[in-house]
């Protein structure tokens, strides 16, 4: 997810055959460690997938109003949990 100027998000990196729509929601999956699953961010305005590219991206109506905007809570000391535990092992021939 990438911050734009006009206060919209834009959501980068999507394979090339993921499904996404305009009208989804967008909700943090929890994958890394560094945010907790489900939370909601925002819904998909809009899609772009070009033929020669790899990736896809959609753009993002952030369900935050930042001008009304009162409490921020800022993190300095989170540490994101190791999950490479979780990855296969490669098999031996």
């Amino acid at each position: 997810m990438v911050g734009q100027a006009s206060g919209n998000l834009r959501m980068t990196l999507l394979p090339q055959g993921a499904n996404v729509q305009v009208g989804d929601l967008v909700r943090t999956s929890g994958l890394g460690g560094n945010l907790p699953p489900d939370i909601v961010i925002g819904q998909v305005t809009s899609t772009r997938q070009f033929e020669s590219d790899i990736e896809q991206t959609a753009e993002v109506r952030s369900f935050i109003d930042f001008d009304r905007l009162e409490i921020v809570l800022v993190v300095t000391s989170f540490e994101p949990v190791d999950l490479s535990v979780f990855e296969p092992t490669p098999v031996a021939p």
